[in-house]
């Protein structure tokens, strides 16, 4: 006489629908643990073997960083002058700039930088992702501008790569600026450029 369990193994065993339900659920755990295990990878990579820098736009170096990404993006459509478009990019924001000249004419000049969003692009042989953040809600300071921010990141662990890179980015918007006058105005307690 056979067993219940013996019963029930031949009747399982026999059955085509519990064979596909237990397949699917191996497929199923399979794919589980591949998912958590490659969130484990990635993780790992990201905190052990990739160097972020985030350049708030209340810092100094914010506009230069932006207008190092333009110039430094491959591919550059128009250039020339302050009227330059750099970057095979088509996703641009624009930074006009009005003056008026002693006739009484007013000329404008038109800068692009990157818009908000991801761009990638290559210095020194390395990939670095970009993201651009403005945020809706934060205002900053009296300037009521929106609070933004790029982030930098690469792989390698060596901090030295960003700061040549913000030094390129600061030659480059001095050397921008010679010969032109820099004015300031006061701003509370402190000075700001005009």
């Amino acid at each position: 006489m056979e067993t219940m369990q013996d019963l029930a193994a031949s009747a399982l065993k026999d059955n085509p629908y519990f064979s596909a339900g237990a397949g699917l659920f191996g497929v199923g755990i399979g794919m589980a643990a591949l998912r958590r295990i490659s969130q484990v990878v990635n993780l790992l990579v990201r905190r052990n073997f990739t160097l972020t820098l985030e350049v708030a736009s209340h810092d100094k170096a914010y506009p230069w960083v932006l207008h190092w990404i333009t110039m430094k993006s491959s591919g550059s459509l128009i250039k020339g002058g302050k009227n330059s478009i750099g970057g095979a990019s088509q996703h641009l924001s624009v930074e006009t700039s009005v003056v008026r000249t002693e006739g009484g004419r007013i000329k404008a000049a038109f800068g692009f930088v990157p818009s908000v969003g991801v761009h990638y692009m290559f210095y020194q042989m390395k990939l670095i992702r970009i993201e651009r953040v403005r945020a809706q809600q934060s205002l900053q300071g009296a300037s009521m501008a929106p609070f933004e921010s790029v982030t930098l990141t690469t792989f390698g662990r060596d901090a030295r790569f960003f700061i040549d890179l913000l030094e390129e980015a600061r030659e480059k918007a001095v050397a921008r600026d010679k010969g032109w006058t820099v004015v300031y105005k006061a701003v509370g307690s402190e000075w700001r450029q005009f």
